[in-house]
């Protein structure tokens, strides 16, 4: 009897024994894991602002920063239900400085007035043009493809229908396509409506999360992303990946993985300013980033093997890319880090 206790009780000590020594090892694997990913993200931001410095001072050397006003600039502007805004976005457009633009609104089925609005704006006096066409409502995606198809223009510019242009924007874009192997460049993205605190963070959170990162990659011309407020594009090399997909929730990021695949350069140019609306609250705001999440897995894992053939020309900037697509969860602590 005295030996079954004994026995008991020496078992249930071991029982606790392991049970701290396994609740022990969980913990102690669970302070490495947060020290290695606090470890990546520290890397990765300081090795994206020595590079966008390098790209700072890369740009204020550049004395030849001239550029053509021959090439006509198609932007499109697709929109749903967009009422709102249209009018300042058409009016921010019209006031561009570059001489040569063809404005196509691109109405996607709305249910409200953005048709009527914007057909009101519409134009030609030769050198600059706006006109509104209306399609069955099928989605961004769908809609750019519509308006590119429809263009005259060898660069194509897509602006949101939220977006605010600075006047000097698509005159700032052009300049990059001097050099040939360019074949898209970002537009800069600001926050507008910073009215609340978490609009005031996401507007710190646009400058310091996506803006930098953006100039940083732009010193290896491998901006992996195209925001959708504004990026312009060479006609040509859209048509050579098939334009836009509709199969991810992040096209802008589809296409710009795809034109990388393929030999291009991508650039940033940070003085192209757009100014867009960002969440006003929580919900929405968490809506968002899980879009932005699922469509950068989306297009990850579409162009992953297309990444892995480097080409022999950009072995170097390929291979870096990939580097930063697999840093790319720093992004999804962007707005974390910018609370702290």
């Amino acid at each position: 009897m005295f030996g079954g206790l004994f026995l008991a009780y020496y078992s249930v000590e071991n029982l606790q024994r392991i049970f701290v020594s396994t609740a022990n090892i969980f913990i102690r694997f669970g302070v490495i894991l947060i020290f290695i990913f606090t470890l990546l993200i520290i890397t990765r931001y300081l090795l994206l602002m020595f590079f966008s410095i390098l790209q700072s001072i890369k740009r204020s050397a550049d004395e030849d920063f001239s550029m053509s006003k021959n090439d006509t600039v198609t932007v499109i502007v697709p929109c749903y239900n967009e009422q709102d805004v249209i009018i300042p976005s058409l009016k921010s457009i019209m006031n561009q400085t570059y001489p040569k633009i063809e404005i196509l609104v691109i109405d996607d089925g709305s249910k409200d007035r953005t048709y009527t609005l914007a057909k009101m704006f519409e134009f030609d006096d030769g050198y600059r043009s706006l006109k509104v066409i209306s399609k069955p409502n099928g989605g961004k995606s769908r809609a750019l493809n519509f308006g590119i198809k429809k263009s005259t223009g060898n660069l194509i510019c897509c602006v949101d229908a939220d977006s605010k242009l600075d006047p000097h924007a698509i005159e700032l874009l052009v300049q990059h396509f001097r050099d040939p192997e360019i074949a898209a460049v970002a537009g800069s993205v600001s926050v507008i409506n910073t009215d609340t605190f978490i609009t005031k963070l996401q507007a710190l959170e646009y400058i310091e999360g996506l803006n930098m990162v953006k100039n940083g990659q732009a010193f290896l011309k491998l901006v992996n992303i195209i925001p959708g407020p504004l990026g312009m594009f060479r006609k040509k090399a859209m048509q050579r990946v098939g334009y836009y997909s509709h199969d991810t929730f992040a096209e802008d990021c589809d296409i710009t993985l795809s034109l990388i695949a393929a030999g291009y350069k991508i650039d940033f140019e940070p003085d192209a300013i757009a100014q867009t609306e960002a969440p006003e609250n929580l919900l929405d705001l968490l809506k968002q980033r899980y879009r932005w999440t699922r469509g950068i897995l989306q297009a990850i894992k579409k162009n992953k093997n297309h990444l892995c053939h480097i080409k022999k020309t950009h072995p170097l900037l390929l291979s870096c890319g990939i580097c930063f697509l697999n840093l790319f969860f720093g992004r999804l602590c962007n707005f974390g880090v910018t609370c702290l």
